[in-house]
């Protein structure tokens, strides 16, 4: 009575290195390695994303625009189809991590009316506007590294080494609430989105729904939070099977499994 997996394809091309992050949209494969480089897959065909002098650890993706955090300190903006970088976004003093922008629930599909929010080691956040790679907001409050990153175009949740959650309006540059609870360091979030809204300039969006997060982290529990008032509404205690890092080692070196 087991479900049988058929294994239909083995993309090769990052040699013997570490894959650290998948991406997939429409029909293409984003993968991210330590070697420094993101490749574009499509069911029969790679291409190779060169620019980052630094592993890459983050990627997101939505339609042709890609874009990649790296230890480099800098994140990219590619365009999928011709495998041009189209801007290199400089502020971060430390490694990056994207956030996953919740306006279409599937990870990688990310962007909000050409926006998107970064989380680096360096413990701050940063808005970037995508079209002409500015830097709009700093976020600052967190006192060690930023892990984990969401954000529907509206609010910005970041997970954090120091122990804590925190709830940001990019506009205003301020935290609304910082929750407190873990006892080891944040590594992963999951928030609910309501259906699409229109946004008064004709785009589209989502907004936190509920107003309900789920946090995970390295302490073996998972919190359940109100963000509008800041309350932990239940915590979830049990054996920890692994973090991301954890999900990486089944990776074999270089593979991508299909």
């Amino acid at each position: 009575g087991g479900v049988v997996l058929c294994l239909e394809q083995v993309l090769k091309g990052h040699d013997d290195h570490v894959i650290t992050c998948l991406q997939f949209c429409g029909n293409r494969i984003v993968s991210g390695s330590d070697d420094n480089t993101l490749k574009v897959w499509s069911a029969v065909t790679g291409e190779t994303l060169v620019g980052h002098t630094g592993g890459v650890w983050s990627s997101q993706m939505r339609d042709n625009i890609i874009i990649s955090g790296s230890t480099d300190r800098t994140l990219k903006v590619w365009n999928a189809d011709t495998g041009e970088c189209v801007h290199t976004l400089y502020g971060h003093t430390s490694t990056v991590s994207l956030g996953q922008e919740r306006a279409v629930r599937k990870a990688g599909c990310f962007l909000s009316l050409g926006r998107v929010v970064s989380g680096s080691r360096d413990a701050t956040l940063r808005l970037w506007d995508i079209e002409t790679g500015q830097c709009l907001h700093v976020l600052m409050g967190h006192v060690a590294a930023v892990r984990c990153v969401q954000y529907d175009g509206h609010k910005v949740v970041s997970g954090a080494y120091d122990y804590t959650v925190k709830v940001w309006d990019p506009e205003t540059e301020s935290c609304t609430h910082t929750l407190q609870g873990h006892t080891n360091r944040v590594y992963s979030l999951q928030v609910r989105v309501s259906p699409l809204e229109r946004t008064r300039g004709g785009g589209v969006s989502r907004a936190l729904r509920d107003n309900i997060l789920v946090s995970g982290n390295a302490d073996s529990t998972v919190k359940i939070w109100d963000i509008k008032t800041g309350q932990c509404l239940q915590t979830l205690q049990g054996e920890c099977v692994g973090r991301g890092e954890g999900l990486l080692k089944g990776l074999p070196r270089g593979h991508l499994w299909m």
